[in-house]
């Protein structure tokens, strides 16, 4: 049998020096085979890497055997599940149960484009407003019936604001967006994204001017999908 040696090239754009990379650079030639496969992994990144170019360095000992080869991928950003409880705490890394965050806000700002984010029972205050400005989804594992949202005085509780954004499964009560000029949404204003299987109850909308127009006390749709949802000032 021979043993080859290989390692990734600092030539190529991708290397083992940016911690891009994880492999395992021994194989093992059994008699009469003369080639194998050999596996390169990218490691947990969140960023997106866009295409690298990865060049292998073979060798025997302390001399190189055949030529280099390459082949270029595309490094995507990890996609993650983070986790929000009522027992969490918001000094956590999210990425688990046991690791959940105390605040859905707090995940809302570590999610990126496709991540998911799981809300467990109980009754979450939102004392600011939550804008979703990328493509997450974000569930309350418990059903509308079990997870719920809370707003405070003065706050909306709810922004969507892209067209892959989903948010599925809560009752979203007590909004109360007050400001000056002209106002909507008091619970939830949506100008893209989906709203799915939440009940949205006893929320207003005011203004502190008096010439002000207001409306949407629980729901300003300015675009986006409503499905399944229930509106009621109860």
């Amino acid at each position: 049998p021979l043993t080859v040696y290989w390692d990734v090239s600092p030539a190529g754009t991708a290397s083992n020096v940016d911690y891009m990379l994880s492999h395992t650079n021994v194989i093992v030639l059994p008699v009469g085979v003369t080639n194998m496969d050999v596996t390169v992994t990218p490691l947990y990144n969140r960023s997106v890497q866009g295409d690298r170019t990865v060049i292998l360095d073979l060798s025997d000992g302390g001399y190189t055997r055949g030529a280099s080869t390459s082949a270029t991928v595309t490094i995507a950003p990890a996609v993650v599940t983070w986790y929000v409880a009522t027992s969490g705490l918001d000094t956590r890394t999210g990425t688990n149960w046991a690791e959940a965050f105390a605040s859905l806000s707090n995940a809302v700002a570590h999610a990126l484009e496709g991540d998911t984010i799981l809300v467990s029972n109980g009754t979450y205050t939102i004392s600011q407003t939550i804008s979703v400005t990328n493509r997450v989804t974000i569930t309350g594992v418990g059903g509308r019936e079990n997870t719920i949202l809370r707003g405070t005085a003065g706050k909306r509780i709810l922004s969507l604001a892209d067209p892959g954004a989903l948010v599925n499964g809560f009752t979203i009560t007590d909004g109360d967006y007050n400001a000056g000029g002209n106002n909507v949404g008091g619970a939830v204003t949506m100008t893209a994204g989906t709203l799915r299987d939440c009940t949205l109850c006893n929320s207003r909308v005011r203004s502190s001017d008096a010439w002000a127009t207001v409306g949407g006390g629980a729901l300003y749709l300015g675009g986006g999908t409503v499905e399944f949802c229930t509106i009621t000032n109860k």
